[in-house]
């Protein structure tokens, strides 16, 4: 057993990507969804028969709400949003946004 040599098998210089930094790599949907059901409680899609006070934001702006938790991409939100009901509205300046609406007075 003294004396035998290990040799490092599959190393290789070239086609080994490095990892992306925890940052750049995408949360489990699973989580995202997680997050974004905590992130819209107290919200609901718009109903016009609801007096209620209404808001306006768009994935990009959900996402950055919720970066400290969990790395979205846009799309996921969106196919979130929509999955729950929620309507794209153009709002001022021409950007589309998700219309909610609180699910109680204040």
């Amino acid at each position: 057993m003294m004396g035998e040599r290990k040799h490092i098998m599959g190393f290789s210089a070239y086609g080994n990507s490095p990892e992306p930094s925890v940052e750049e790599k995408e949360t489990k949907a699973d989580y995202t969804r997680m997050a974004l059901d905590q992130y819209l409680l107290g919200y609901q899609p718009y109903d016009p028969e609801d007096n209620n006070e209404v808001d306006f934001k768009t994935s990009k702006e959900i996402r950055n709400d919720i970066k400290d938790m969990v790395i979205a991409p846009v799309s996921t939100i969106t196919e979130y949003m929509v999955e729950r009901g929620f309507k794209m509205v153009k709002i001022e300046g021409g950007t589309l946004a998700w219309h909610l609406q609180y699910d109680h007075p204040f």
